[in-house]
């Protein structure tokens, strides 16, 4: 165990229904837990872990995670311009572009993680 606050994230992911796992983070040694999402995480790095199949590369198993983590940003990004667009009327016409790139780049994520769903059944 790391300290008092890691056993207060561990007690807390237990609560939520996440499922402590025997294996241990790679980077810290702290346990990892499996989410009801399925993703695994490290609650003192704080990051998920990923399990390598045999031959798969390290950018193909992490695509689902930074697909997710890019959609993530995108979306905080659009509400700030939202926002924008009643604090800040002069600039209308460029915040409505961002949030049109925006808008068409969170469609080409959810195509893609469409396809991989199709692909290999999750994301």
């Amino acid at each position: 165990m790391k300290n008092d606050e890691d056993i207060k994230k561990m007690a807390t992911l237990l609560k939520s229904g996440a499922i402590m796992l025997a294996d241990t983070c790679p980077v810290c040694g702290s346990p990892l837990f499996k989410l009801r999402s399925g993703q695994v995480i490290c609650p003192h790095c704080d990051l998920p872990v990923v399990y390598l199949k045999e031959g798969e590369s390290e950018t193909i198993a992490v695509e689902p995670y930074i697909l997710n983590k890019t959609k993530d940003i995108l979306l905080k990004k659009l509400q700030q311009l939202t926002s924008s667009l009643d604090q800040d009327p002069e600039n209308m016409s460029s915040y409505l572009a961002l949030i049109s790139e925006i808008l068409e780049a969170i469609r080409d994520i959810s195509a893609l993680q469409g396809g991989a769903k199709a692909n290999n059944g999750s994301v």
